[in-house]
């Protein structure tokens, strides 16, 4: 059985899957400055940052008007809060969506051609072959990711998102997830729909392209560069075999939290922060708080109520 420490492991790179946002790239200077948008709506407002879910220590400190956002905010909002993905659900949410109910060893769910190719990808993961057996397609694709982003130098812990909810639980600001680990677990298992010939063979094929494309998604991300990410963005999804899975993965989830965020407490100011793809690519959370009549801008400052030290 996973330990939970191993299973926490796994989970930190469920988020990079699911907006795939990381890169190579070492860059200078004092910190990222992504593209940071205001949707206002009455008395409403809401800053929205888009996440970049395993970082680098040097994307901080933040540009200062996010800092100041995030100071002036309510309430934070995020795909999950930490109290959402404690070891003991973590640990639960695998057993029931990422083991199977017995083993099967790789060579029997594919061709002998891909399984030649994946068990190459395995070997240079250092990924343990006597695990495997027992995990789901999905969750073994999952590992080979977290493999592949710690070569890169990413790590969860330096995580957009769960650097602001860091410093939310340190500040006692409230924190509200915008869905639930079992939602995310259920989506990303709908993954081994496809089967695991096109699964595996597809991972393989795409490895080279996709390192290089994480490299331009975090550049690009760093200097707020919107229309070079949604741009990126659109590639990424000219070259998928699995569209239904990529509607659950991006869009339905846009439209399910645009229907919460419309029914948020008016009054209040928020910030939420959630994987680049969903403020980033068409049928954004952007787009939809526009079909709510929602005016939503990209801002380059915020007016500080208050001086407010570096994050």
């Amino acid at each position: 059985m996973l330990v939970n420490s191993a299973i926490r492991k796994l989970y930190n790179s469920f988020a990079v899957l699911l907006c795939l946002t990381a890169s190579y790239l070492a860059h200078a200077g004092n910190g990222a400055s992504p593209a940071l948008y205001l949707a206002q709506k009455g008395d409403t407002k809401i800053y929205l940052l888009g996440s970049i879910h395993a970082g680098r220590e040097d994307f901080y400190p933040l540009a200062s008007h996010i800092q100041q956002a995030f100071q002036d905010a309510d309430e934070l909002l995020l795909e999950l809060t930490p109290d959402q993905m404690t070891p003991q659900q973590l640990q639960a949410a695998m057993m029931k969506f990422g083991v199977l109910s017995s083993p099967k060893p790789l060579q029997d769910r594919m061709t002998s051609a891909t399984y030649d190719q994946i068990k190459t990808v395995i070997a240079d993961a250092g990924l343990p072959a006597h695990q495997l057996i027992f995990m789901r397609d999905w969750a073994i694709l999952i590992q080979l990711t977290v493999a592949t982003i710690q070569k890169m130098g990413l790590a969860a812990d330096q995580g957009v998102d769960q650097h602001f909810s860091t410093l939310a639980a340190s500040a006692g600001k409230p924190m509200r997830g915008l869905e639930t680990l079992e939602q995310q677990f259920e989506i990303l298992a709908s993954m081994d729909e496809l089967g695991p010939e096109l699964l595996y063979k597809d991972f393989v094929n795409e490895l080279s392209y996709a390192k290089n494309w994480l490299q331009a998604v975090e550049s690009a991300w760093r200097n707020g560069d919107a229309a070079r990410l949604n741009s990126l963005y659109q590639e990424y999804d000219e070259r998928q075999q699995q569209a239904d899975f990529m509607s659950k993965l991006n869009r339905d989830r846009n439209k399910n939290w645009r229907d919460q965020l419309v029914l948020l407490p008016t009054g209040k100011t928020y910030m939420m922060v959630v994987g680049d793809m969903h403020i980033h690519a068409n049928d954004s959370v952007l787009d939809f708080l526009k079909e709510s009549d929602f005016e939503v801008k990209q801002i380059h400052h915020v007016v500080a109520a208050q001086q407010t030290a570096a994050l």
